[in-house]
């Protein structure tokens, strides 16, 4: 794709949607500072490009450079090729400007749970500036976060909402920040009843094993179909579960398991599933708790297991997300996390041999 674009280029300088696939086909390759350098020259000709700055706030954010990246990304309102729904509301959207103490900001959970739980730790600060606080997000959030201090209403997806003065969506609120450096994850302390509940479920595990308790492992290898990456972030079952050592006792924190990944569930691995349980997020973070390891995609697992200070390993596909920066093997954004790269597109093997080996040594 590389040589065609230049080809055409070459043929047609003028061709200024060469310029912005070019970019995109870099990025999607990690040449990130070529990939910018196209997407400038794609701006000269379409300065109101919403696609292009937003590829532009990407590529800033995977190289740590949020100062740059953040206001780019609010071009995303603008941008059709990402699946946002805008608001359209008639009170303005604060982006960091003075407003008068007392007065309510709605901030508004705009794209998927994973997304929601990573800039949680906005929250205070907005809390902190005097903000009366509305917060809406899924339904199936709000059990986990009822422990955020200073939130004055949690409000589900598609409930009425009540008057507010200002809104925000969570996204922006770094753009308000103007941040440089990141706020530190924020603590979801989970009810006490609902820790002992499953505590008493996990145990019935090790009833009929031998003394030596067996450490347990979750398991998260597929998220949501509609994600635009989900053929790259997610793993078969298939593939992912012939690298797992038999002596551990793993748990699937999946709620659902796809048709084409149920046959390998018989595969001889010890593997519990408590799907019926998982009606809502604080139940699979109490879940996690009970865990040795959480091993998961880039998903909303991932973040959940972050943000909760679990032991986790997230496999990535080549062309990862932003958030995860590049050549790093931990996070900026939450304590106790490995990251496990493809170093080619497609190569689960390498990875999943780096997990195969570190279970087999015990090394968590």
């Amino acid at each position: 794709a590389e040589a065609d674009f230049l080809k055409c280029l070459s043929l047609d300088p003028t061709h200024v949607d060469v310029y912005y696939n070019l970019g995109t086909t870099l990025q999607n390759m990690f040449r990130i500072e070529e990939a910018i350098e196209w997407y400038g020259k794609s701006l000269s000709y379409k300065p109101e490009s919403a696609k292009t700055h937003c590829n532009l706030g990407f590529a800033y954010l995977i190289l740590g450079q949020f100062e740059k990246g953040w206001p780019e990304l609010e071009w995303r309102w603008r941008n059709q090729e990402i699946d946002l729904l805008n608001r359209n509301f008639s009170q303005p959207q604060w982006q960091g400007e003075a407003f008068e103490k007392g007065q309510t900001l709605l901030v508004h959970a705009e794209q998927g749970v994973g997304d929601t739980i990573q800039f949680l730790r906005y929250l205070p600060w907005v809390v902190s500036l005097g903000w009366r606080v509305l917060f809406e997000v899924p339904r199936v959030m709000i059990p986990l976060l009822q422990s955020i201090e200073g939130i004055e209403q949690f409000i589900a997806n598609g409930d009425t909402l009540p008057d507010f003065d200002w809104h925000c969506p969570l996204l922006s609120l770094p753009h308000a920040h103007k941040t440089t450096t990141l706020p530190p994850p924020i603590k979801l302390p989970l009810p006490h009843i609902l820790r002992k509940e499953w505590k008493d479920r996990i145990a019935l595990i090790d009833k009929g094993t031998p003394k030596t308790k067996v450490k347990k492992i979750g398991l998260a290898w597929s998220g949501d179909t509609r994600h635009l990456n989900d053929k790259h972030r997610s793993i078969p079952t298939t593939q992912l579960f012939d690298y797992l050592p038999d002596k551990y006792q793993y748990v699937c924190l999946q709620n659902k398991i796809r048709e084409r990944d149920l046959p390998a569930m018989n595969c001889g691995l010890k593997i519990a599933y408590y799907g019926t349980y998982l009606t809502d997020f604080a139940q699979t973070a109490a879940l996690c708790m009970e865990l040795d390891l959480v091993i998961s995609v880039d998903t909303s697992l991932a973040h959940l297991s972050g943000i909760l200070d679990q032991k986790t390993w997230i496999l990535l596909p080549y062309s990862a997300d932003w958030r995860w920066l590049m050549n790093r093997e931990d996070s900026i954004w939450y304590s106790d996390i490995h990251l496990f790269r493809q170093p080619t597109l497609g190569d689960w093997h390498t990875p999943l041999m780096q997990v195969r080996e570190r279970l087999l040594n015990e090394k968590f």
